[in-house]
């Protein structure tokens, strides 16, 4: 499975409460550009219109940059004419992720708020398996055997500093991740740049909790997201884009939190990214079904209003994570 069939492998299980719609025999579009010569796809940037500033009005980034869906802007904000291209030295070199460092790979990813449910089945949740256990494999296997993990996500510590109170660059990257899993070494992700921010370490003590007015009250799996405690770090990025494949997920005022493992650190758990995602750019991501009809479901069908954070303007995603230390590829 590649990182261009994540997305239709969790869209199929989508697609399994669709199947009175259509064939699934002939999987359709998702946010990809297709040559009509040759049939094949490729990914493309965020599947979104300008993100909307009726964000949260809670947890407000101190650092980072202005959010942007525009895969040419890097998150200091300087346009670029390459969208691989990362940050840019005095010395006008471009690189990817760059210096002495920690680099952390994600190796379990789960939404834990807001819940997906099916469409046309409104009371079935689909959250735990269909999102988070593709997610977490697609994480940890190769299962279309290119030589690299299905998914890569990865955290860069420019440099690592565990003392109480430090503050340090941080990065967050979509990245190409080798395999075994477990001896994986991870470079940067053609046509996306790394988030940039800043993390400031809490010894002993809280880096982040939930705000119970985000979260909705459900009976089946995931559980609510738990906070991250000392000893840990936290950084206000600002923005945050998951890519997997021809799906982006776009966070606004996005906060990325963990607790280090080790020290040094060679892992992180207890993890917590948050970020908001508008009810417009909820409406404008397609989500592939892996139907002939309908080739695409727009996310915010598989959100229920009822969920909505900050005066029903959107959704506040809650995602867990842990992740494990890997070599950095230049």
């Amino acid at each position: 499975m590649s990182r261009a069939s994540l997305t239709l492998l969790v869209s199929l299980s989508l697609g399994l409460g669709l199947t009175a719609c259509g064939d699934d025999s002939s999987p359709g579009g998702g946010d990809t550009d297709t040559d009509s010569s040759t049939g094949t796809t490729a990914p493309t940037g965020p599947t979104t219109d300008t993100p909307t500033t009726d964000g949260p009005t809670t947890d407000t980034p101190t650092t980072g940059s202005t959010s942007t869906t525009d895969p040419t802007v890097a998150d200091t904000g300087t346009e670029t004419t390459d969208p691989t291209v990362g940050e840019t030295d005095s010395d006008t070199e471009t690189t990817g992720v760059v210096g002495d460092g920690t680099y952390i790979r994600i190796d379990l990813l789960e939404v834990r708020d807001p819940h997906v449910f099916n469409p046309l089945s409104p009371d079935e949740d689909l959250t735990q398996g269909t999102v988070n256990d593709p997610l977490t494999m697609a994480l940890n296997a190769d299962d279309d055997g290119d030589g690299n993990l299905d998914l890569g996500l990865a955290m860069a510590f420019l440099p690592l500093d565990q003392t109480d109170a430090a503050s340090e660059v941080f990065r967050f990257v979509n990245a190409v991740c080798t395999a075994p899993a477990d001896a994986s070494t991870c470079s940067l992700l053609e046509d996306t740049i790394p988030f940039d921010g800043m993390y400031t370490v809490t010894a002993d003590g809280e880096c982040y909790a939930a705000e119970a007015g985000n979260l909705s009250d459900y009976t089946d799996p995931p559980a609510a997201p738990a906070p991250t405690t000392g000893p840990c770090f936290r950084s206000d990025i600002g923005t945050v884009t998951i890519a997997a494949g021809s799906f982006t997920l776009p966070l606004e005022n996005a906060v990325v939190a963990a607790q280090f493992s080790g020290d040094p650190a060679d892992g992180l758990i207890e993890g917590n990214i948050q970020g908001f995602v508008s009810t417009a750019t909820a409406e404008s991501i397609q989500v592939e079904t892996g139907m002939a009809f309908p080739p695409t479901i727009q996310l915010s069908a598989l959100l229920r209003d009822e969920d909505q954070d900050e005066g029903g303007t959107g959704w506040v995603f809650h995602i867990a994570f842990e992740g494990s230390a890997a070599e950095w590829m230049e």
